[in-house]
């Protein structure tokens, strides 16, 4: 693909966050310092992925279901106009802030090792002179809905592709972690137009020739396909309780990498994306990323991004299957 010019707009959250709680500081980092230890100490914590997912079931027809519904359930097109998934295909670069300096180093750097375990493209460390561009930004606060009123005011493209009134809901704070994700659709070519309506005109990212699109379609693929450009986290630190780290930086990894449809929704296969959810029974919750989110992960990074949405669901969903079934036959988790 060629090499396009791409700006990065994630300091402007991070920016925002200091504006609207100037007093933002590390208030429950003590709270999680026993967490971080148990996490980089304790089997099956993070880098260890639960194995006992759909293992048991045996008929091939109920795992097929199974694994159609995870992905019915989690996959979220992205509500613009060729309404497909999007993943990373420039290299992540994440930061953390909030926290002590080496609980925010834990999370980003959990967030980049699950990135290179699913395949996505991940960023090298850069020096103090040329670090990376950040663009997956990360957030402890306690005043989330604060943050969130800022970024609708001052830089309402960071929620995503909307319209104007859409805006107010879609930077409600209502759930202890959220995510948001700026995305933009790239043609044939590799050249990027920005999905949000309300940034502006083409070329307003810096983006070469953002006006002008190669499209080399069929009917099994468009010629298009999704990208993000900015994922913004947002952890409200009054309401994550007496989570570990641990489990909250495999929860954040998996929406950094993989825009969810639903926060509180309880999946069928124990996930750590049913963590937060409430009245999900404890054997669906998972406290680090489990054989089946890996599998999901891989998935993303494997399948047609050129595909129709639909189209796309279908081989995520094969991929995911063919992913689970190696991990069943090797024994193990890659």
């Amino acid at each position: 693909m060629p090499k396009m010019k791409r700006r990065t707009f994630a300091s402007t959250l991070i920016a925002l966050a200091w504006l609207a709680a100037p007093g933002l500081a590390s208030d429950l980092a003590s709270d999680l310092a026993s967490g971080a230890q148990a996490a980089e100490t304790t089997p099956g914590a993070p880098g260890k992925p639960a194995q006992k997912t759909i293992e048991e079931i045996t008929v091939y027809g109920e795992k097929e279901k199974i694994v159609r519904d995870f992905v019915g359930s989690y996959a979220a097109p992205v509500p613009s106009l060729i309404g497909q998934i999007a993943r990373w295909n420039v290299e992540i670069c994440p930061v953390t802030v909030g926290l002590s300096a080496g609980f925010n180093t834990f999370v980003t750097s959990r967030v980049k090792e699950v990135a290179a375990l699913v395949g996505a493209p991940v960023e090298a460390a850069g020096d103090a002179k040329t670090p990376c561009k950040t663009n997956i930004q990360i957030i402890f606060t306690p005043y989330p809905q604060g943050l969130m009123d800022a970024v609708r005011k001052k830089a309402s493209w960071l929620l995503g592709f909307h319209y104007f009134a859409q805006a107010k809901g879609l930077a409600t704070f209502s759930y202890p972690i959220q995510s948001w994700y700026a995305t933009a659709t790239a043609d044939s070519n590799g050249t990027l137009t920005a999905d949000d309506l309300g940034f502006g005109n083409c070329g307003s990212w810096g983006l070469a020739d953002a006006c002008s699109a190669t499209v080399k379609g069929s009917r099994l693929g468009k010629g298009f396909r999704s990208e993000f450009m900015v994922v913004s986290v947002v952890v409200d630190m009054t309401k994550i309780g007496d989570l570990e780290i641990g489990p909250i930086a495999d929860y954040i990894a998996m929406l950094a990498l993989a825009q969810t449809k639903s926060f509180d929704e309880c999946r069928e296969l124990a996930s750590v994306a049913n963590l937060l959810a409430p009245g999900c029974a404890a054997d669906k919750k998972a406290n680090a990323l489990t054989v089946t989110d890996i599998a999901y992960l891989r998935a993303l990074y494997q399948m047609n991004m050129d595909a129709p949405g639909g189209l796309q669901t279908i081989e995520l969903a094969r991929w995911m299957m063919r992913n689970l079934e190696e991990s069943q036959a090797e024994g193990a988790p890659k």
